[in-house]
């Protein structure tokens, strides 16, 4: 969530090799931040332009980002936002062990797919505890249970990952 200086990584990334479609897909994920719907656009082009010479992850990566900002276009349509779910499943049975593919998966759990891990409930824990399950001690899972687990009444497990995200956090 510090989107400027997220911005200024992937600006300096990009200094450094003008070639990485995925500092193009972080800037348009910053730009969704900043609710700049035309830039977030804008930098997905830019790393597709990139995608003949990028790796299948990412070009799968950038697809799933195509698909997200199709649906957050259209936040009432929910043959959209399960059109994203059904990417990042896809995306999931190529990358299992990917820990943010999981993390977006459990995102798109929320109400729409402008989710970003505060609203989510019972549905989202299971990928968030993936998640975890491949990388224990990732910050942001831990984050995303504390709201998960807020979200539905579960107090106790909202602070027990509240204590490990507390002990992690810069």
């Amino acid at each position: 969530y510090v989107w400027i200086e997220a911005a200024r990584a992937f600006r300096q990334a990009l200094r450094l090799d003008s070639k990485l479609a995925l500092a193009h897909l972080g800037l348009s994920r910053v730009a969704t931040a900043l609710e700049d719907k035309a830039a977030a656009r804008r930098e997905l082009e830019l790393g597709e332009a990139l995608a003949p010479a990028a790796s299948p992850r990412e070009r799968r990566r950038l697809a799933l980002r195509r698909a997200q900002l199709d649906a957050l276009d259209d936040l009432t349509s929910q043959a959209r936002h399960a059109a994203y779910k059904q990417a990042l499943d896809e995306a999931l049975g190529q990358d299992m062990d990917d820990v943010e593919l999981w993390l977006l998966r459990g995102n798109a759990e929320e109400a729409t797919a402008a989710g970003r891990g505060q609203r989510g409930g019972a549905s989202s824990v299971a990928f968030y505890e993936r998640a975890l399950a491949v990388s224990p001690e990732h910050l942001a899972a831990h984050h995303y249970l504390v709201h998960s687990y807020e979200m539905i009444g579960r107090i106790d497990d909202a602070l027990a990952h509240g204590e490990v995200y507390a002990r992690l956090a810069p």
